[in-house]
Parts: C-alpha cells; sequence; structure tokens
C-alpha cells in the first residue's frame, strides 16, 4: 500500500475543487427541478387519483409509493435522451419528498 503527501496548499486546492464540483451539481440539479416545478406538482396530483392509499400497510409506504410514481412519469417525460432522471433517481426521490412535502400530504 503507497501512502499520498499532500502538502497543505495542494490539499486545500483539492477540497475546494470538490466543494466546486458538489456546488455545480448541486446548481443543476436545482435547476431542472426549478424549470420543471409546476410539472411536479401536477404530477404529484394525479399520482393521489392513481395510488390508493389503502393499498398499503401505512402511510409511510403509501407517500414511498405516491413519490416512486411521480418518479416514474418524471423518467419517462424527461429521461428519454437524458439520464440524469435515472442516474439519480435516489436523489430525486429524497428531493421530492424534501421539497414538495406539503403538497404529498
Amino acid at each position: 500500500m503507497s501512502t499520498i503527501r499532500f502538502t497543505e496548499s495542494e490539499l486545500i486546492r483539492l477540497v475546494k475543487r470538490i466543494i466546486k464540483e458538489d456546488d455545480d451539481y448541486s446548481r443543476e440539479f436545482k435547476r431542472r427541478f426549478i424549470l420543471i416545478n409546476d410539472d411536479i406538482i401536477d404530477l404529484i396530483s394525479q399520482a393521489k387519483d392513481e395510488v390508493d392509499e389503502f393499498d398499503y400497510d401505512d402511510y409511510f409506504d403509501y407517500l414511498d409509493n405516491l413519490v416512486y410514481w411521480v418518479v416514474q412519469k418524471l423518467q419517462s417525460l424527461y429521461g428519454e435522451d437524458d439520464d440524469f432522471w435515472f442516474d439519480n433517481e435516489d436523489e430525486i426521490i429524497d428531493f421530492i419528498k424534501d421539497k414538495y412535502d406539503d403538497y404529498l400530504e
């Protein structure tokens, strides 16, 4: 096993680069959702009509399936030419649960 050594300035540069890449990803992620905010709200409303709460053991399982239904629709609407919607499925699910929780209730 080898050891990699960094000077303090190299380490700082590396950390800044990692943070910048994360910020770029976050910015791109949020930009996509800003553009389709109304679509997501509409899909949540449609999901409530399609997903029956009584088909699930508890409310949390119902909500998970509601969000999953929305994500599948987003993938079918926007994923044809853009792998983002498939590559980031877990992050999209978490984002929708966090950002749209008022609409999910």
